[in-house]
Order: structure tokens, then C-alpha cells, then sequence
């Protein structure tokens, strides 16, 4: 889920030619770790890590404080990875077309009766993946106070409750797939249709990405409001004052944004997903193709810059913000992590990005 800061790669990257030109003097010898300095030192995060890599060669940066207020230096931990989550909750919905459990075409009122307030009766599971359904996103002054935090850190939430968040919602266009609109209760319901065709949403994740992989860092967690093992801290600002966000009940997250994981773990899994480990090819293309209204796939972030298209996925939480692509071949690749969530995070991330992806 994204807090108040809604920001996608291809939006983001827009920005990112305007902060490179603004990047301090420390940028100019290497400009992935330049950029990727100036989100702590002219940004304002406590923290920021990274790791890159392409053609067998790999990078890795941390840099800041685990803390604020502390000289305790930045680890290469794990964070909330917000809407990253939305890759995996899109590769389990395809492993189970592919498996014939759950068509792609399947009207989302057929799924999940009476969940969808007025009905979804006209909605495809194809369309809540590509963000093509017409459904609202959650009014951001229903959970978040002006700074980003959360009004209410520690509630536990439903997967129901979330999605009666937009009842008084109108559809945001009508008839679905006619334009796009990026929102999180259509993830959310891939993680109910997930759970009434498969399992467990956390089981299903773990079986089918985690532990094939071996992502050592990833889990989803239940309603712990702590960080498992060594991470920073993260936080919100007004520009004055900075509270600590860490403590969060993920369960706000859901299917859209509560995974937990670390920069290594995010590279690895799109590698594997790039390089076809984790999906068929027709699945594979299916996420990197975008509908014809918006550079999103179903899942994936399709990212076109100068030396080719990658694909990939941002995600921001109270006190994270994350970003993570890889090319086609999984042999050029980038995760970075944030530990502030805000508007001048996201260009210089971006920029660290581009640079690692095309230097």
C-alpha cells in the first residue's frame, strides 16, 4: 500500500532527469552511489540501501543511520516492501491459472459474493491485475494523518473491511478495462481469490516463491507489528519533526503491500521471475505487457529508458520506500530501500536507478 506519497516507476523516472541535474557534488564519481547519498543528504531519509548488479558484477550501498538521532550506521536489513508485494500476489494468481484453478476471466462476484460493495459482477480477476477494474482506491484520509503515519498503527484489519473502505466510493471509470487507475483494493481481492482457490495468502507465498527460491529474508507476516532481524528504522516527517513508523500492523497492507524483505531478496526474486523460474512464457508476458492505457503490466512496472525496457515494481509503507527492476534476461538488475517515504525520496531513488540500469 502506498501512504499519502502514490508514486509509480514510470511516474517517478519522469522526475528523475531533473534530480540528477540537481545532485551534489559527491554524485559525480560514481553516480548510482551519488544519487543514491542525496536521498539521505538533501532528502532527508534517515537511511538508504542498495544493491545492483549487471552481467555477473554486483554492487552494494548502505549508507546513513540505522536510527535517527543515533551513529549507528544503516544495515543491509529488511523492510517493509509495500507495493513490491503486488509481484508476488501477481505470480501465485498466475501459477494458478496456469494450474487450472482460477481462470483469468472469472467475474470477481462469482469469486467473492457480496464483498465488492455494489457488486463486481462486471469485473475480471484479468482486470484487478492490471489495475483495469474501475474500482476506487482507499481514500487516503481514511488511514493515513497528514504526514503519512498511520491514524491507527496497531488495528488489526480484514481483508473485508479494507474493501468496504471504498463503499461510498464511485466507481472511478465504468465499464472496467475501458481506462486504469492504480489501487490497492484490487489487490487486496487477488489475495481473498488466492486464499478461496489456493490457500493460506502467507502459505501460498511462502510454498511457491519463498522457499523454492530461497529468499532467506522474505516472509509475510501475520499482525506482529515488529521487523524480524536486523533492519532500520523508518519514519515520517512534516519537514520539521520525525516520528518513528516502524511498529505497524501489516494486516492494513494485505495482499497489496505487506510483504517483508530485504534488497537482496527482491533482485533475486525478479531475476527468477525474469528469467522464467517462477511462470510460463505466456504468464511471464502477460505481466510485462501493459494495457494500452498505462505503463503497467499485470504486476509488473514496465520501465523503458534509454538502453532498453526493465520491469519491475516501487512500493512505499509508513517509513519505506522501495524500488526494484530487472531486465528481461535478469542480468541487469536494482533494489533499493528508503527508510522515509516522501516526495523527495522518490525522484533521487529513481535516479540511483537509472543509472545502475543504465550506466
Amino acid at each position: 500500500m502506498r501512504t499519502t506519497t502514490r508514486i509509480t516507476l514510470p511516474a517517478v523516472l519522469a522526475l528523475a532527469a531533473a534530480a540528477a541535474a540537481t545532485l551534489p557534488a559527491h554524485a559525480a564519481p560514481d553516480p548510482v552511489r551519488g544519487a543514491l547519498a542525496s536521498v539521505v543528504d538533501d532528502a532527508g531519509a534517515p537511511s538508504v540501501i542498495a544493491r545492483w548488479g549487471r552481467d555477473g558484477r554486483a554492487a552494494s550501498f548502505r549508507y546513513g543511520t540505522a536510527r535517527k538521532g543515533t551513529r549507528v550506521p544503516a544495515v543491509q536489513g529488511r523492510f517493509r516492501a509495500g507495493s513490491t508485494t503486488k509481484t508476488f500476489t501477481a505470480t501465485v494468481v498466475l501459477q494458478l491459472a496456469e494450474e487450472g484453478r482460477l481462470s483469468l476471466d472469472a467475474r470477481v462476484e462469482s469469486l467473492l459474493p457480496g464483498v465488492v460493495p455494489g457488486g463486481a459482477s462486471d469485473i475480471t480477476v484479468r482486470q484487478l491485475l492490471n489495475h483495469t477494474s474501475g474500482l476506487a482506491e482507499f481514500p487516503d484520509a481514511s488511514f493515513f494523518d497528514a504526514r503519512g503515519a498511520l491514524k491507527d498503527p496497531l488495528r488489526t484489519w480484514t481483508p473485508a473491511e479494507l474493501v468496504a473502505g471504498i463503499r461510498s466510493a464511485p466507481r472511478a471509470f465504468d465499464p472496467p478495462g475501458s481506462d486504469y487507475l492504480y489501487s490497492q483494493v484490487n489487490y487486496v481481492l487477488l489475495g481473498m481469490i488466492i486464499e478461496r482457490a489456493g490457500g493460506s495468502y502467507a502459505r501460498e507465498v511462502e510454498r511457491r516463491i519463498v522457499r523454492p527460491l530461497r529468499l532467506r529474508d522474505t516472509y509475510v507476516p501475520g499482525t506482529e507489528t515488529a521487523i524480524r532481524g536486523p533492519h532500520n528504522r523508518g519514519y515520517v516527517t512534516d519537514g520539521t519533526s520525525y516520528a518513528d513508523v516502524t511498529a505497524l500492523n501489516p494486516s492494513i497492507l494485505d495482499a497489496a503491500g505487506r510483504i517483508v524483505s530485504s534488497t537482496r531478496d527482491l533482485a533475486a526474486f525478479h531475476r527468477a521471475l525474469e528469467t522464467g523460474r517462477l511462470l510460463s512464457p505466456a504468464s511471464l508476458e502477460l505481466m510485462r505487457t501493459p494495457s494500452r492505457h498505462a505503463s503497467y503490466g499485470s504486476g509488473l512496472e514496465v520501465i523503458p529508458l534509454k538502453c532498453g525496457t526493465f520491469y519491475g515494481h516501487g512500493g512505499g509503507t509508513p517509513g519505506y520506500a522501495t524500488l526494484v527492476a530487472s531486465s528481461r534476461d535478469g542480468r541487469t538488475w536494482f533494489a533499493a530501500s528508503a527508510t522515509l517515504n516522501g516526495d523527495a525520496v522518490w525522484p533521487r531513488l529513481s535516479t540511483a536507478l537509472t543509472a545502475a540500469l543504465c550506466p
